[in-house]
């Protein structure tokens, strides 16, 4: 490439130019947009004769997240390089690494790798260079050689997760670092239920000044101002002012923290605003075209300003003009819609200037530089006031998109969005172009053996021990695997990253990471191909190596390939042996170790509501708590259908997750979220159905963008799924498509008898898929109302119900049976199981009503009926009690559900009232009632749960029945052991909750669950939301969310598809999960004594213990939970929290207390506590409130006006007090007494020494402790000198008295 830049005369306009102070001396550009407030403004003027230095070609960046659908979080669109003490720093999101190169000439200087991608710019200091990768860590280096200083890790452990399509830390160093004044600052994780981990350094040492792990899981409000457990998601590069620290929120608002300590200040979540850049300079912050008060975060305008300057603050609009406005607020007076007099703050703009470009890049001296696609000029700044034309001091044409841009050593480097770096100066020099490397041909030694082992030729690939390279480079150029190499050798990683690097391999194709698969834990099932390439240094020969490899592969056939060697077939074949569907095979040269088939336990969902019995309940028995990420990431959602349309759920089965778009169908590797194959359909018209004329297209879009339509919780789902088919409706034609590969294999009409036939060619309505039956429903029924008249379409594209049933052979098409309805056959009322098909022939009294109105009513009685699934010979039917508008079916019980759906976002006439259930083999009535509730039903073995809404933050219980008696089911309180119904709630729920073996999953604005074995409250999954659609679904053994939010402009942290995955605390090298819930109970008439509760002092939220003790936070900041008063007497003690993570968890006490010792209170203190669930007020209703019960309010509690509750005589109460030490330093001054009811019971207590440690958990129990009416602890220092105080962390009372 020769061409790549040319010169263009200067077009200026008469004007008078801004006397701006400069430094024509050449500066350094020593981070992102210059300073610590990232103000994009530096001194340094730049000559207006500019001419081309040099160009380097990069690798074409490919951002983290998609573009543009995920636009407010680019800050790695393309490379971001920073300029010190003459070298250019450039990071590489491709390439893995830190590259320096001299300024003046683009020469490579040196490379520097890490174990994962490096997203963001770094920060020069005092000759050293301080990064973040995706492998977590933050690195320095000596600028001058690259040599490592030290690193520094920020998650808890190294813990591998497929993320954004490359095997990453599970806690990504996301935060991009920030220097000044010695400390350096950054942050990892960006999932705030795996905890979020902020850290301040000294710049020097690396040794750690202060970390922040507790404020990830906070309950705050989210968009919608609906709660969740949720909060800063560091996804942006770290701002400073004198005494805040900012945290870019990713797609949210920044999160600002004191600098000095790293306490959380606050964080206004509850928007559609945010994004990962943030501006700051004076007393304001500038994100996402907002301005924001420092002191407190409060909005106080909108800007499109970018460039901070001493006096000015300068922007470009949409338009392409220059605006900039003075510092100084005035407030302007106004009236609002509703006629009150208001006031609002505005910024004084001191002038405007047009220019022909579309992007404002940097201030240097007295020039802003702009650019537009193939464009780069200096426009000068205007000293005048008003409007004017911009006068253009100098401009070049050049390839590609300038993105940004960078002004140091008398130069300016132009980064584009393709991945070139375009260097200008003043010099005149010969143009140079530093060209990309070509790529080098296959070594061609390994051809052979490479074919051999690629029976996969996509997906990804673990080599286990690197060898000469040889055979990972030529799978590489023989497939399109991702190859992931874990070598123990540090020498010949660093050797073979640089061969593939200048390859072009590395990155993307081939990543090396150190260690081996026994010492670097990693998430299961990712691997597509297992190649043991180097057995010595895969450790082919230590103990559970075979169930290492194992863990990794693909359920469905992943495999591992092995060399032959004595010995090594006997010991694979007695490690298979306790290995579920492992297949052990010897070829002539190798061993094969296959995982073939679906996980034990797991199972499918391949209708609607899971299955043909629409018994909305995922069977999958591996979907539980603790859930992590078994991967996140994966393709934009632009594939996916308006989330307020409610187009039908992801289906799953074999390993494969198939979802809809508007005129699309996509299936994706339910293990990496890879895409496997995506099909248009043209012809696939969904218009009104999934989507309607209120959806636009654009992604920047931020109007409310397709309004709420009922979708398929109305018409039901156009796609079902069988094992080895998918058939999709598309108006009267069934596509038959290969699950594999997309492929079509058939195309089908309706087979209905000519003599039936009075509708012409019949549409499609319901499908769904029994055994080998494929039943549809045929010509939809759909009552609209058009030009305000109510019109009743018959074969409609789409429609509530179907006029006939079909059952066809879903191998060949053929009809097998038919029946055509008296009325409708409405889709959520047909369900089958056992070989019997359920449905309703009737019309809900809404569309009676209209068909009479139309003089169309019918004479005969709807009725219930079951039919023989697969003669269609008529079992059983009944013309009493058919009111419903839904039908699930127990295959476990043989019991019909009649019920209806009534909620938000589903048919208007949906019923919400009365319930029948009837024995599915006779019809008879087993029971019915007149109860109001949410549907639709979802039934579990022998219970069926209504649903919940809840605005965002108001709710009502939902309710569950028996489903052999129709009687509430009861369930134990946790506190006071006594019977009250079983219920579940939630806040902003737009979704249809889905059961489970394990878990119930809904929205509860993020995405939540509760988990049904332990009734441990609603739990978020903080950081992402869930879609309208039900998204959250467990199936193939993971709990399944693909981004199902397309066109939703809330800004939830993350944006993304993700799998989670049972992730058990007992194995040692598993991460931490937090699992913070609100538990929502009636109140008492009276007050009720407590049985068994625990305190857990400065938690975020509760949390149910595996023995059945609810564990209640103090001071109660986490949503409602039981009224327990709780006070502090005396003291002042302070809260504290960090990661359970950073807690030793040697030994089962240890594991089972460390999320308690966690947190905790530190000071002397007096605690009072009344063991009595207070009742329901006087005025209470029955709604609840995510803020109003309990003492809602950060600060500890003092003592109420009015505590209830006592004995007639003292009980006996054990009660054990829970510790650790959270420091490391100087532990044996902390030393204390410890009173129960104002007796000692410890004296000259010291956790680390009762610990053996630091960072352990100790706990002390104490039995036989009297409780008439409070229980009183204190904590008091041993000694007056000693200079750190008393630590509580938890307490469970029990009482000891049957």
């Amino acid at each position: 490439m020769r061409f790549l830049c040319r010169w263009l005369a200067p077009a200026s306009i008469a004007m008078i130019v801004w006397a701006l102070p400069y430094s024509t001396l050449a500066e350094d550009w020593p981070m992102w947009r210059y300073d610590v407030g990232h103000t994009g403004s530096s001194p340094e003027q730049l000559s207006e004769n500019l001419r081309l230095q040099w160009v380097l070609e990069l690798p074409t960046p490919v951002p983290c997240w998609p573009y543009p659908s995920q636009y407010k979080v680019q800050f790695d669109h393309t490379y971001e390089p920073i300029v010190m003490d003459g070298l250019l720093f450039v990071p590489s999101m491709i390439r893995d690494c830190m590259t320096a190169y001299d300024a003046e000439t683009g020469e490579e200087r040196w490379r520097f790798y890490t174990d994962g991608p490096v997203r963001f710019a770094p920060v020069g200091s005092k000759g050293k260079i301080y990064f973040v990768s995706d492998d977590g860590c933050l690195y320095c280096l000596d600028a001058v050689h690259g040599s490592l200083e030290w690193k520094c890790p920020g998650g808890p452990s190294n813990y591998k997760v497929l993320g954004n399509e490359r095997l990453i830390s599970m806690w990504p160093a996301r935060g991009g670092p920030v220097i000044a004044d010695g400390i350096v600052y950054f942050a990892a994780s960006i999932w705030p239920f795996m905890g979020t981990f902020i850290h301040a350094l000294d710049a020097e040492t690396g040794t750690v000044k202060w970390t922040n792990s507790g404020s990830g899981p906070d309950f705050m409000l989210q968009p919608h101002t609906s709660p969740a457990f949720a909060g800063v998601s560091p996804q942006g590069i770290l701002g400073l002012t004198e005494d805040k620290l900012f945290i870019p929120g990713g797609r949210n608002r920044p999160a600002a923290y004191n600098r000095a300590t790293g306490e959380f200040l606050y964080q206004h979540a509850d928007t559609k605003l945010g994004g990962c850049e943030v501006y700051l300079s004076k007393e304001w912050f500038f994100n996402d075209g907002q301005i924001y008060q420092i002191s407190d975060g409060t909005q106080v305008g909108s800007s499109v300003a970018s460039i901070l300057t001493e006096e000015l603050m300068i922007g470009m609009d949409e338009s392409g003009i220059l605006h900039a406005w003075s510092w100084e607020p005035v407030w302007k007076e106004f009236t609002d819609r509703r006629g009150t007099p208001q006031k609002r703050m505005e910024f004084v703009q001191q002038w405007k200037a047009k220019t022909p470009f579309k992007k404002l890049m940097i201030r240097a001296g007295n020039h802003l530089y702009c650019g537009s696609p193939g464009l780069i000029a200096a426009i000068r700044i205007p000293e005048s006031r008003g409007s004017m034309n911009a006068s253009i001091a100098w401009q070049a044409e050049m390839e590609g998109n300038p993105w940004s841009a960078v002004v140091a050593d008398g130069k300016l480097f132009v980064i584009t969005e393709e991945g070139r770096i375009y260097c200008f100066g003043e010099r005149e020099t010969e143009e140079k172009v530093h060209s990309l490397p070509k790529p080098t041909g296959s070594s061609g030694k390994e051809k052979s053996a490479a074919a051999q082992i690629l029976e996969t030729t996509e997906g990804y690939c673990l080599v286990l021990g690197a060898g000469t390279g040889d055979r990972i480079e030529d799978l590489a150029r023989q497939s399109a695997l991702h190859m992931v190499v874990l070598e123990p050798n540090p020498r010949k990683v660093e050797s073979l990253r640089r061969r593939f690097d200048d390859a072009g391999l590395y990155g993307q194709r081939i990543a090396l990471i150190p260690g081996s698969i026994l010492t670097v834990p990693m998430s299961p099932y990712f691997a597509n191909l297992v190649v043991v390439e180097d057995t010595k240094a895969a450790g082919i020969d230590k103990e559970h190596f075979f169930e290492r490899v194992f863990h990794v592969l693909r359920p469905y056939g992943g495999v591992a390939w092995l060399p032959k060697e004595e010995g090594l077939e006997d010991r694979l074949r007695k490690s298979a042996e306790s290995l579920p569907n492992a297949e052990v095979t010897v070829e002539d040269s190798h061993l094969l170790l296959k995982r073939n088939g679906a996980l034990p336990g797991s199972d499918s969902w391949t209708h609607q509501y899971g299955d043909m019995s629409n018994d909305v309940c995922s069977k999958d028995q591996l979907v539980k708590p603790p859930l992590a990420p078994l991967w996140f990431g994966g393709p934009a959602h632009t594939d996916v259908l308006p989330r307020h349309a409610h187009g039908p759920p992801q289906k799953i089965m074999n390993g494969r997750l198939f979802i809809e778009g508007i005129q699309v169908m996509s299936a994706r590797d339910v293990y990496t979220g890879r895409v496997l194959w995506k099909k248009e359909i043209p012809n696939l018209n969904t218009f009104d159905m999934y989507y309607d004329k209120t959806y636009k297209e654009d992604p920047f879009d931020r109007t409310y963008n397709q309004v709420h339509i009922p979708g398929a919780n109305a018409y039901g789902s156009n796609f079902t799924l069988a094992p080895d088919r998918l058939y999709l409706t598309v108006e009267n034609v069934c596509m038959v498509l290969d699950p594999a590969t997309g492929a079509t294999l058939n195309e089908w009409t309706i087979p209905l008898e000519t003599d039936l036939l009075d509708v012409g060619t019949p549409n499609w309505g319901y499908i769904g898929v029994y055994e080998d039956l494929l039943i549809a429903g045929a010509a939809p029924v759909h009552i609209t109302v058009e030009g305000g008249k109510e019109i009743v379409k018959v074969n409609h594209r789409f429609g509530v119900g179907s006029r006939y049933l079909v059952a066809m052979d879903r191998i060949t098409g053929e009809r097998i049976w038919q029946r055509k309805a008296e009325y409708n056959f409405r889709h959520n009322s047909i369900a089958a199981g056992n070989g019997k098909l359920f449905c309703i022939d009737n019309l809900s009294t809404q569309r009676m009503d209209v068909l009479k109105r139309r003089g169309l009513e019918v004479q005969t009685s709807p009725k219930i009926l079951a039919l023989d699934i697969r003669t269609g010979e008529e079992l059983w039917s009944r013309e009493e009690d058919v009111f419903g508008t839904w039908l699930g079916y127990s295959t476990e019980y043989d019991v019909l559900l009649e019920a209806g759906s009534q909620a938000g976002d589903r048919a208007k006439d949906e019923i919400g009232e009365g319930m029948a259930a009837f024995k599915g083999a006779t019809g008879d009535l087993l029971w019915k009632n007149s109860e109001k509730y949410f549907g639709p039903c979802m039934i579990r073995h022998d219970r069926l749960i209504t649903q919940t809404g809840g605005s965002t933050q108001e709710s009502v219980f939902a309710k569950a029945f028996s489903l052999l008696t129709g009687e509430p089911v009861m369930t134990t309180h946790p506190l006071t052991g006594e019977k009250i119904p079983w219920s579940w709630v939630r806040f902003k729920g737009c979704n249809t909750a889905i059961c489970g073996e394990h878990l119930l999953t809904f929205r509860s604005a993020s995405a939540a669950y509760m988990d049904m074995t332990q009734n441990s409250g609603t739990v978020s999954i903080g950081g992402f939301r869930s879609g309208c659609t039900s998204n959250l679904i467990a199936a193939d053994g993971v709990l399944n969310a693909p981004d199902y939010t397309r066109t939703c402009t809330c800004s939830y942290q993350v944006q993304t598809s993700l799998a989670l995955v049972h992730t058990p605390f007992e194995i040692p090298e598993n991460p931490w999960v937090e699992q913070w819930s609100f538990n929502a109970y009636p109140p008492p008439e009276q007050p009720a004594p407590v049985k068994r509760v625990g305190i857990n002092f400065g938690a975020p939220g509760n949390r149910m213990d595996d023995n059945g003790t609810l564990w209640l936070e103090f001071p109660s900041v986490g949503g409602p939970s039981p009224d327990l008063p709780i006070y502090v007497d005396s003291g002042d003690p302070k809260v504290f929290r960090q990661h359970p993570s950073y807690l030793v968890k040697e030994t089962e006490e240890q594991a089972h207390w460390n999320w308690v010792a966690a947190s905790g209170l530190e000071g002397d203190m007096r605690l009072v506590i009344r063991p009595f669930v207070q009742p329901k007020k006087p005025d209470q209703d029955e709604i609840v409130r995510a803020y109003l019960n309990n003492f809602s309010t950060r600060d500890l509690h003092k003592k109420p006006d009015q505590i209830l509750g006592e004995h007639s005589e003292p009980q006996s109460y054990s009660v054990t007090l829970v510790f650790a030490e959270k420091e490391q330093e100087r532990v044996d001054e902390r030393v204390f007494d410890v009173y129960l009811q104002g007796e000692k019971v410890l004296a000259g207590f010291n956790i680390a020494k009762e610990a053996q440690g630091p960072k352990r958990v100790v706990s002390k129990t104490f039995k036989g402790i009297p409780i008439k009416d409070d229980l009183s602890l204190e904590l008091k220092a041993a000694k007056k000198d000693r200079t750190k105080p008393p630590i509580l962390c938890g307490m469970e009372i029990t009482c000891e008295t049957e």
